[in-house]
């Protein structure tokens, strides 16, 4: 986050680290991380901690960043929110259906970012 253009938006500077996350990430890791976590529903205990810990590692960076914005907070919490429930979602898709991981992140960072009252699939 902090080699993120400040000038950007707060969703899309969040995006961007979560594309270069998708794109970093081991896929047979994934792949193993996924089959766990939709076969045990005690996996969902350690998600929430784990989103957690990157709310908290996330949130001072980004009032630091968004210091001047009085709605800081409100924003951060929808881009987190947003971003996990973009990334999760579209690597639950690709381990379901398979396809391109990176692409599927992208295209559901995409759908939050463009509104989903805006979308352009069909259900959209």
């Amino acid at each position: 986050l902090r080699q993120e253009s400040p000038d950007q938006p707060v969703f899309a500077a969040f995006s961007s680290v979560l594309n270069k996350l998708a794109v970093a990430m081991d896929q047979e890791e994934l792949r193993h991380w996924m089959s766990v976590t939709t076969s045990d529903p005690r996996s969902y205990r350690w998600m929430a901690v784990h989103r957690l810990d990157l709310r908290r590692d996330m949130e001072p960076l980004f009032i630091q960043r968004f210091a001047d914005n009085p709605t800081a907070s409100l924003h951060f919490e929808l881009a987190m929110s947003a971003g996990n429930t973009a990334f999760i979602t579209a690597a639950t898709m690709w381990f379901q259906h398979g396809g391109d991981f990176v692409a599927m992140v992208q295209e559901a960072l995409d759908v939050f970012e463009r509104g989903l009252s805006h979308g352009e699939g069909p259900l959209l």
